[in-house]
């Protein structure tokens, strides 16, 4: 993700650490959580992590469409 950011911030210059840390978080959750089984999560750990994957995912969709129109534009 490191390589990444300086290219994500052009589209999204008021990204911050808070951003490419929640990333960073759910790529860890995920490479553990495909290697382990978790029995009983709670629901609030549940809404927690899904509210953090739709906030990064709406983020990077609107870096998306930004860099499209972006090139559209150059």
């Amino acid at each position: 993700m490191k390589s990444r950011r300086t290219e994500l911030e052009k589209y999204g210059p008021n990204l911050d650490q808070r951003f490419f840390r929640a990333i960073s978080d759910l790529k860890y959750r995920g490479d553990a959580s495909a290697h382990a089984i978790e029995e009983d999560p709670s629901q609030d750990d549940l809404e927690e992590k899904s509210k953090s994957a739709t906030n990064v995912a709406k983020i990077l969709f609107r870096l998306k469409t930004e860099a499209k129109t972006a090139h559209r534009n150059n």
